[in-house]
């Protein structure tokens, strides 16, 4: 077991810490375990015996019953403290607040500073399920002042918690950066933790380098093990199957997604199953299958009527609104295209980035139109640019429709000049912002 050093206290000691911290004064203590204050006095100062049923009583007077006092009741606590962590992690939740209960009398124990640290970034998990970040933050602020001199376990669990916390904020550079802080302590201590590395590929999809997502979700896939739910699982896939997509690898994703369908449904996991049809539906528009797709984005839409308001679920149904609107078009379904654009449109208020994607996609629509030629060079591909990660495919299509069009127009030129673009693009997805195409020597230099 991880070792958590506390400091070396005697029984005694331990006794009057606490019995200060609770509130009690050694009279109110004498009287409630029927002991006199003399010996109160002389148990703190390490000068009186104390046996077990003396030591429960005081326990339970003070309401610490489960408390680890002695050193046994501490590596007891210790193996206790990482069953439940382990609990949070393969979500069981209701186990895991039992153990909760049992556990939390140390913070009653404010001498035991590095366990007391470790319960709360152990807690930190469930918190971060319930969506309490600002607990979550108060928790990281207080260990991050001390974050070098506490133990391993700490520092691991604090860069995996604050990689959570700011990717909800969509700060996906620095998301990525304490998930990959996180990875290195954990590799150097041989922890594994499989949702971590599926956790960094999805930060390298975010931030639009698909090379790097692949590698980090295909790592995950490998070191899947029978103790992880197969929800786990199917989001792998599913994440992996976008990458394909977007590669152009479409028989690879439809071939993980057909597996991945029937496992979700098996599961009555409807997140799961939505997500999977989602990606199904645009792996067949790519294809060009637009009534298959329109059926599997109607599918996926079902999920939607009582979706919880949850961090990503507003993303994903403007994303399969959009993408049912494109294959509407396609069918040369108007007003279903324009319905369905509206109805992403209204879900988009307040949400810049959001917004313009649904516009833009409104104006790839109609580019013989001036206005939307000038919309997505002015206004869509500028902003996808200058805020890549979630945007890079949205800047991807953007840059492609255009090129095409002034092709078409024989705007050589102009089509020339979105073309570089394109190939910036292609290069971020593989080394990442910050890095570029040397002409004279012929290769790729990286950036900072």
């Amino acid at each position: 077991m991880r070792n958590t050093v506390s400091p070396t206290l005697s029984i005694g000691e331990k006794i009057k810490e606490i019995r200060r911290t609770r509130g009690f004064s050694q009279e109110n203590l004498a009287n409630a375990i029927g002991r006199s204050i003399t010996f109160i006095s002389r148990l703190e100062n390490n000068d009186a015996e104390l046996d077990n049923k003396t030591l429960e009583a005081i326990k339970e007077y003070m309401g610490i019953e489960k408390a680890p006092l002695l050193e046994l009741e501490l590596e007891l606590y210790r193996n206790r403290l990482w069953t439940w962590s382990e609990l949070l992690y393969t979500g069981r939740w209701s186990d895991a607040e039992a153990l909760q209960e049992e556990l939390s009398p140390i913070l009653y124990l404010h001498y035991e500073h590095e366990l007391v640290m470790l319960y709360k970034m152990i807690l930190s998990r469930r918190l971060l399920h319930e969506r309490d970040y600002s607990t979550v933050e108060e928790y990281l602020c207080t260990v991050e002042s001390a974050l070098e001199e506490t133990s391993m376990d700490i520092r691991f669990l604090f860069h995996r918690h604050k990689s959570e916390l700011v990717g909800v904020r969509y700060d996906h550079v620095n998301c990525l950066s304490h998930a990959l802080k996180a990875l290195e302590i954990g590799d150097e201590n041989q922890i594994q933790d499989t949702r971590l590395v599926c956790h960094i590929g999805r930060c390298y999809i975010n931030l639009g380098q698909l090379i790097n997502a692949l590698q980090y979700l295909e790592r995950a896939r490998r070191e899947f093990s029978p103790e992880l739910p197969q929800q786990f699982l199917c989001m792998v896939d599913t994440m992996t199957t976008h990458i394909y997509l977007h590669l152009g690898e479409l028989d690879k994703a439809k071939k993980v997604l057909d597996i991945t369908i029937i496992r979700a449904k098996g599961l009555n996991d409807k997140p799961a199953i939505s997500l999977a049809q989602y990606m199904m539906g645009l792996v067949c528009y790519r294809m060009g299958n637009f009534k298959e797709c329109i059926e599997f984005f109607d599918e996926a839409l079902t999920f939607f009527q009582d979706a919880p308001d949850a961090i990503g679920v507003k993303t994903n149904h403007i994303g399969i609104l959009i993408g049912k609107a494109y294959g509407l078009f396609a069918l040369k379904d108007y007003s279903g295209f324009d319905d369905a654009l509206s109805q992403a449109q209204t879900l988009a208020e307040g949400d810049e980035g959001l917004l313009i994607q649904v516009v833009g996609v409104r104006h790839l629509a109609t580019l013989n139109d001036s206005s939307s030629i000038d919309y997505l060079e002015s206004v869509a591909i500028p902003f996808y640019r200058a805020n890549g990660g979630r945007f890079i495919m949205a800047a991807l299509d953007a840059c492609k429709a255009l090129e095409a069009y002034y092709r078409k127009k024989r705007a050589t030129k102009k089509a020339d000049a979105i073309a570089i673009i394109i190939r910036d693009i292609y290069e971020e997805m593989i080394f990442g912002p910050g890095n570029a195409y040397d002409g004279q020597s012929g290769v790729w230099v990286r950036g900072c």
